[in-house]
């Protein structure tokens, strides 16, 4: 009997030992007891018996940790409590300890005094409360978590270590030695923040956001560029195409075209902007030129939204995507400093002139015909000219209107906060020069912010900012003017004056830049802003925001009457002109939206609702004259004109538009794998006429978390997540009252009865809204514990409705009218690669590379521009083929008329006509389709190599497969005209004898001095190149050597724009203002 009992004992407890080995596992750090206990049932079958006396079942818990044996984590949960557990007949007993178990357990721990309470609160950078922040002792994996004020409370060790861990914000471990209240400051995580997407109407965790978007921090944008946002977008991501411009090159007072995606909008009338994405700054709408000047160390976050899931609400500005900027806000409680300096030395690049010397251009005109002449009364220019020649005069024209430039910016920053109220004021100078003489951008801005919390329960931000622009272009004009200029004048006379003229009656460009005439503009803007949130209850709160801004800007531009422009006027009264534009634009907006966020199952199962309105209001004012009649160079005020020119006046029309817009959003996640959501949104605009006033926007997308099924749970997959949209979004690119008919009263139209009235506008009541379908296919992957990072997204966007400006008869009173013409789709596909190949300590190593791919095609363009199709292939004044809207063919196509070559023979281009026969001579009429602008890949490369303190980054875009119209072989080459200067391979490479066998063809005079541009398909070549965009070196100071000299945190850096480009095209690039290579020194510090 005895031996029995042993035995049956034995086998209970070895029972009992092997339940307790059994496995948990755990997929969520907070959970409440009874949770606990119906995944300990679940996956090991033992039943828990206790009171709710003894335990509040739905007390939250939180457990480091996945995986457990269920001792361990029994251990955990009951630790520091007074509770014990056993394990009975496959029953999990919970209960109090009994009197002897607490003496016991006292008696083995260490003395009771060493066990303290500590309190204290946690709250973000801004200085607002968190909830639900995990406090755990790091010791026993136990802890509690923040309550909705932020506050906490635990027992703990006197020696024990906190972990505090937030969503979004650095863990942050700190030793309690003793301390009874711990405060703790939680900052954001770039890393982490990348996984919230912020949409401007609600935030998304971007684990089960539908959407494609992508979210740059302001330390990525500075690793490529520490003054041009722009750029830096461009190369961080694919989908961004900042478009070249060949002519402006790099004037400092042109602003750069940004595409997302490709184009939704037809550009028939060349419109600028009007493909451009929505720009909004901190909740306020702004432009690509304030972009374009913002402080690039003022910026937290930059999110980029692509697709319709993430524009939805955005309605009719969404079809072009939107870009979001976050700035700082304060970061720390007591006041912090910080001033950001960033000077760049900017030199000329001409590489790619190459133009005739004095001599060869002389011959070149003399084998042109230019001195033949039947009694030789042409020699003696000739020999004139030839002595200039001999004598030494090689004029470097294209270096004269040259400097080398220095600019800079000053940014400085004051942030503090205390007893629930945070502020900063920030400030920006900067002043660029371009390479050409005399031009200028200056930017200041002052900006200040104050925010208010009040108990966590209503939140107040008031911001204002104002911001001040100046320009100044060039007086020395444009650059082509000097490419043109024959090497053998000299700009001076015998006496050093500057000459008024040049041969072939060209005039000297550095005669008109000695004139005081000029072109400058001023933009101010006051913008502020309001946000609120008032937070009814966890889960649950209302967000407003609303701002007013006004934008003054005014263009100013002088032509002294000195100038050769008037050399043919003998008029005084009509000798030199003034002309002012000006524009006061006000913006009114305001927002509400109620949202609600409700946690389904405590396992990942979510539930979010917006609903909200907003409405805004525009009221724009252009104004403007011509002045003329300035009787001498110096009387540059508008004052001293004397009349306006005949038939003009004063111009001005008032503009004024408003919009509503109603919209919801709901997101649904189950257990954190499978999600999805839907948007909706009712927009209204005065901009269209009775019949189409509102329109709806709207958009589905789901989303699968693959890496949460078990059956890809492998160590090697971080992340790999399926995701997918389909919806409608909009766009209105036309301004005020082009739906209805309008009309201006004239002066010039009165008669006893009263005065007359000319129509403004022909309005179009049926004027519709276009619509862009857009569908996206995602893949979100990360792999080797975060060392491997790849993103692919697939898209179709078909626009409908497609708004263009039609040219009217001259009978009508009006130029165009608005309306609803054709169909256009995009599709593409976008690709982004990162990964880290080396990752120590000391060194880091990341690679990166991204690409995208954009196809256009035009599916039906209307009657209206086939007629524009006509005027544009016929058109020879414009050195490059103008564009061409046909249906099945893309928007970027070129169109020339096809070459069999140079006839050796006669020197003479073959062409061949559409029938395939040969002829000599160009006939518009025989323009094909030849190849697309597009290229067939664009992106960039990079490279960030990280050693100690220092970091090494290189960044270089690249493009494969697109065509261009060389221009330069066009119209610098072959159809030039003798008289002025040119390519040198004009000279060289041309048609000579009977024979040659070359690419250009014979020297053809030109005596009217008129060429006319054939487009030929010689010049239709491929180009592929390779530009390092950015090359830059930073150096973060030992926090140990800041602070003795009396900073916080300081860092210098240098770096080198545009270092190099490779391309398989040679051609003048910069031909109205030259590109330029910028080498540069950043200073960046924290007091």
């Amino acid at each position: 009997m005895r031996i029995s009992f042993i035995l049956l004992f034995t086998i209970l407890v070895q029972a009992a030992a092997n339940g307790l080995a059994q496995k948990v596992h755990l997929n969520q750090t907070k959970l409440t007891y009874e949770q606990l206990f119906d995944k300990i049932e679940a996956q090991t079958g033992i039943a828990t018996l206790l009171s709710n006396r003894e335990l509040d079942l739905q007390e939250q818990i939180v457990i480091e940790g996945q995986d457990f044996e269920l001792k361990e984590l029994l251990d955990v949960v009951t630790g520091n409590t007074e509770l014990t557990y056993e394990l009975v007949d496959n029953y999990l007993i919970i209960r109090p300890l009994t009197a002897q178990e607490k003496t016991n357990i006292k008696n083995a721990q260490q003395p009771e005094e060493k066990k303290i309470t500590v309190k204290g609160s946690v709250v973000d950078s801004k200085g607002e409360a968190l909830v639900g922040v995990n406090v755990i002792v790091k010791e026993t994996r136990r802890g509690s978590i923040s309550d909705v004020d932020g506050n906490y409370i635990v027992t703990v060790d006197s020696d024990a270590t906190l972990l505090f861990s937030f969503i979004g914000m650095k863990d942050q471990e700190v030793s309690v030695q003793g301390r009874t209240v711990i405060d703790v400051i939680m900052q954001d995580d770039v890393e982490a923040l990348s996984d919230v997407v912020v949409t401007g109407y609600y935030e998304r965790d971007k684990s089960t956001f539908t959407g494609a978007a992508e979210t740059f921090s302001g330390a990525e944008l500075r690793t490529i560029s520490t003054s041009n946002v722009i750029q830096s977008i461009g190369i961080l991501d694919p989908s961004v195409v900042v478009m070249d411009n060949n002519i402006m090159g790099s004037n400092p007072n042109h602003i750069p075209e940004i595409i997302i995606r490709g184009t939704t909008s037809l550009n028939a009338s060349n419109e600028a902007g009007i493909n451009s994405p929505l720009i909004v700054l901190d909740g306020v709408e702004t432009t690509i030129n304030a972009l374009y000047d913002m402080d690039i160390f003022e910026i937290e976050l930059v999110t980029i939204l692509k697709d319709v899931s993430a524009t939805a609400l955005y309605g009719e500005q969404a079809s072009n995507g939107v870009i979001l900027i976050t700035r700082k806000k304060t970061s720390q409680k007591e006041v912090r400093a910080s001033y950001n300096f960033s000077g760049t030395a900017d030199f000329a690049d001409l590489s790619q002139y190459s133009l005739m010397n004095a001599s060869q251009k002389l011959e070149l005109e003399r084998l042109a015909g230019l001195y033949d002449s039947p009694n030789g009364a042409l020699d003696i220019e000739y020999n004139e000219k030839l002595a200039k020649v001999n004598s030494g005069i090689d004029t470097d024209w294209i270096a004269k209107p040259l400097r080398n430039a220095f600019s800079q910016m000053h940014t400085f920053n004051v942030t503090g906060r205390g007893s629930g109220m945070s502020y900063g004021i920030n400030g920006r100078y900067g002043h660029t020069n371009g390479v050409m003489k005399d031009d200028f951008r200056k930017n200041m801005s002052l900006g200040f912010y104050f925010s208010y919390n009040h108990k966590q329960k209503l939140i107040a931000t008031f911001r204002a900012d104002y911001d001040q622009l100046n320009t100044q272009a060039s007086k020395y004009g444009s650059f082509n003017d000097y490419t043109r200029a024959n090497p053998y004048d000299a700009p001076y006379d015998e006496d050093g004056e500057l000459v008024k003229e040049l041969s072939y009656g060209l005039n000297n460009p550095l005669y008109e830049a000695s004139l005081s005439s000029f072109g400058k503009s001023k933009t101010k803007v006051l913008t502020t802003s309001l946000n609120l949130r008032w937070n009814i209850k966890p889960g649950f709160y209302i967000t407003s925001n609303g701002y007013v801004s006004s934008n003054d800007v005014r263009a100013d531009s002088f032509l002294s009457p000195n100038s050769n422009t008037f050399i043919a006027v003998t008029d005084p009264a009509k000798k030199g002109s003034y002309s002012l534009n000006a524009t006061d634009d006000y913006n009114f907006y305001l927002k509400a939206a109620l949202n609600y966020n409700k946690n389904l199952d405590g396992e990942g199962s979510m539930l979010s609702f917006n609903l909200g309105g907003e409405t805004r209001k525009n009221n724009t004012d252009p104004y403007g004259f011509i002045a003329q009649g300035f009787f001498n160079d110096m009387s540059t005020d508008m004052s001293f004109a004397t009349q306006f020119p005949e038939g003009a006046k004063p111009s001005g029309q008032p503009l004024e538009s408003s919009s509503i817009g109603i919209f919801s959003a709901v997101n649904l996640t189950y257990r954190n794998r499978y999600f999805m959501e839907g948007s909706y949104r009712i927009s209204g605009s005065s901009k269209f006429g009775t019949n189409k006033r509102y329109a709806p926007f709207w958009s589905i997308g789901a989303g699968w978390n693959l890496h949460k099924e078990s059956f890809l749970d492998f160590e090697w997959i971080d992340i790999l997540r399926l995701r997918g949209s389909y919806g409608h979004t909009g766009s209105i690119n036309f301004s005020p009252y082009q739906a209805i008919t309008t009309y201006r009263y004239s002066s010039e139209l009165s008669s006893m009865y009263g005065y007359g009235a000319s129509p403004i506008t022909m309005g179009n009541e049926d004027l519709t809204w276009e619509t862009t379908k857009s569908t996206n296919l995602g893949l979100t992957s990360t792999f080797l514990n975060n060392r491997l990072n790849l993103n692919v997204d697939v898209y179709k966007k078909v626009t409908i409705d497609m708004i263009v400006p039609i040219s009217m008869p001259p009978s009508t009173g009006v130029d165009v009218v608005n309306n609803n013409v054709g169909e256009q789709e995009n599709e593409g596909f976008e690709v982004a690669l990162s990964y880290m190949l080396i990752n120590k300590k000391d060194i880091n190593w990341r690679l990166g590379a991204n690409a995208s791919r954009n196809k256009t095609t035009l599916i039906d363009i209307g009657n209206t521009l086939r007629k524009q199709n006509e005027v544009n292939a016929s058109n020879m004044i414009s050195t490059s083929p103008l564009t061409m809207f046909v249906e099945g063919e893309s928007p970027t196509m070129l169109y020339a008329v096809p070459s069999a070559g140079i006839d050796p023979a006669t020197g003479r281009e073959i062409f061949i006509k559409k029938d395939g026969s040969y002829t000599y001579q160009y006939d518009p009429k025989d323009k094909v389709a030849i190849n697309d602008r597009n290229p067939k890949l664009r992106g960039a490369l990079s490279s960030y190599l990280t050693y100690k303190k220092f970091t090494l980054g290189i960044n270089m875009t690249y493009s494969l497969g697109g065509y261009i119209y060389n221009s330069t072989r066009a119209s610098k080459i072959e159809q030039i005209n003798p008289m002025f200067n040119a390519d040198s391979r004009a000279f060289t490479d041309r048609w000579k004898e009977p024979g040659d066998v070359v690419d250009y063809i014979t020297i053809v005079a030109n005596e009217d001095g008129i060429v006319n541009n054939y487009h030929s398909s010689r010049f239709v070549e491929k180009e592929n190149y390779l530009n390092a965009s950015s090359i830059s070196l930073n150096y973060e100071f030992d926090r140990a050597f800041a602070n003795k000299i009396g900073f916080r945190r300081l860092s210098a850096g240098m770096f080198i724009n545009n270092a190099f480009q490779l391309s398989t095209v040679a051609q003048e690039r910069g031909l109205r203002y030259p590109f330029a290579r910028g080498f540069g020194f950043t200073l960046s510090s924290t007091f």
